[in-house]
């Protein structure tokens, strides 16, 4: 086990990143939805100015720890333990999964072979030059969104594709190097006027859960969908509805023997994130509960469990409308009935903004990675990992590579050993870059 939080890193790591580029929204055919766009008028969320009495986010008034030299129990990284998983031609966000495995970190990614995107995956262990990469699809076929999750033995990757349909979510399994062992699988079910996307994995004490969003394209409906799976990957029992439209964006994660599904609920002038539990059984566990205090959700979102049984959900917030101020939160979340609970808590303290935030469960709290792009101590947008304790206080953050503004979703995957990798994409004038980073943290 890990102990208390208290983490330092000795170096602020300058990276060399590609020439900042601002990309036009509604790219079509992006790896990842692009950000919800609106205009939110007045600010309505009641920000950490605004006290602890009217719903606003809850954030220590004092400053942030400074970096010291690492003590025992620190975390630790260099410049060799920065991995560019591949350079892409296309200039296009992208999402990056990972999970961690008996052998290390697993980072399964998408990118363009030529005419086509392929998915990949490539092995990080806590030490030592990453596995080579793993080819895991060869269709003629557009492939989108990857999600992994760990079963046990090996991996399970899910994802979807447009091979000589219209797009379905597709699963591999995978061994503990993140090799192929069978043969991709269809999970969902072919209908006319529907397709299915955005999958997401979770691992519970009664077996494996896959929620997806089923779109009915004539009237642009996007419903949440779960199903019991295998950890080959084969469904085993009926597809149950979670929640009506519209849905984008989900995550999920363990609740005991059921689970905890969040998404972002977006509509013509604002949107919130929402979540719902499922019982063992996938039925519903309650209503649809609320998770963020601001109608303004941004557009990414993501939710996990520590080994003690506390959940937290993390998300960007609009809160300047269009874009002009991006801060990331985080609130926790009840374990019964997966609604939020307590106050939401600011992870991009004081002025800082950022976006883009993964979740991972860590030393008795979690660890948020995101994208800074302004605040104390930042000359331009950097990668930073946010260590938090079960309710979402900060305890300290940590700078890492220089970035882009935008490039999809940061994710963030801590392994048996404690060693935490954070990984992203960066776009470019001539491409994009996947880029992941190794932290080693003492147990």
């Amino acid at each position: 086990m890990l102990g208390v939080l208290n983490a330092s890193l000795r170096v602020v790591l300058p990276t060399t990143v590609f020439a900042l580029v601002l990309p036009t929204f509604g790219c079509g055919d992006d790896d990842v939805s692009p950000p919800i766009m609106f205009d939110a008028g007045p600010r309505r969320d009641a920000g950490a100015d605004a006290g602890m009495d009217d719903g606003g986010p809850e954030e220590d008034a004092g400053e942030r720890p400074d970096s010291g030299p690492i003590e025992p129990g620190d975390c630790s990284t260099t410049p060799e333990d920065r991995v560019v998983l591949v350079d892409d031609v296309r200039i296009r966000d992208r999402r990056v999964a990972l999970a961690a495995g008996s052998e290390g970190i697993l980072a399964a990614w998408v990118h363009s072979t030529g005419g086509f995107d392929e998915l990949f995956s490539r092995l990080i262990p806590r030490d030592g030059e990453p596995e080579p990469r793993v080819q895991l699809t060869t269709s003629f076929a557009q492939d989108r969104a990857p999600a992994l999750l760990w079963t046990g033995s090996g991996y399970l990757v899910g994802w979807h594709d447009n091979d000589g349909r219209g797009f379905e979510v597709v699963t591999r399994a995978l061994n503990a190097r993140g090799e192929p062992t069978a043969d991709a699988r269809t999970l969902t079910t072919v209908r006319e006027g529907h397709v299915h996307d955005s999958v997401a994995f979770a691992r519970t004490e009664s077996g494996i859960v896959a929620t997806f969003v089923e779109e009915q394209i004539a009237a642009a409906a996007r419903r949440l969908q779960a199903v019991a799976i295998s950890s080959a990957g084969v469904p085993m029992g009926t597809v149950r509805a979670v929640a009506d439209p519209p849905v984008s964006a989900p995550s999920a994660a363990g609740r005991g023997e059921g689970s905890v599904v969040v998404w972002v609920r977006s509509g013509a002038t604002e949107s919130s994130v929402r979540s719902r539990a499922l019982a063992a059984d996938l039925t519903t566990v309650g209503g649809v509960g609320d998770v963020s205090v601001a109608m303004a959700a941004a557009g990414t979102v993501d939710v996990a469990q520590t080994p003690g049984g506390q959940l937290g959900a993390v998300y960007d917030v609009d809160v300047g409308g269009g874009g002009s101020r991006l801060e990331v939160r985080f609130r926790a979340l009840d374990g019964s009935t997966g609604a939020g609970t307590g106050l939401e808590q600011l992870v991009t303290a004081g002025t800082d903004t950022g976006r883009d935030p993964g979740l991972a469960a860590f030393s008795g709290g979690f660890a948020v990675g995101y994208r800074g792009l302004s605040g104390a101590g930042l000359e331009g947008p950097r990668i930073r990992l946010a260590l938090v304790d079960a309710r979402g206080a900060l305890v300290e953050t940590l700078d890492l590579d220089e970035t882009t503004p935008t490039g999809g979703p940061v994710r963030v995957a801590v392994g048996f050993d404690g060693t935490v990798v954070v990984a992203w994409a960066e776009l470019g004038e001539m491409g994009t870059r996947v880029v992941a980073r190794r932290i080693r943290c003492r147990e």
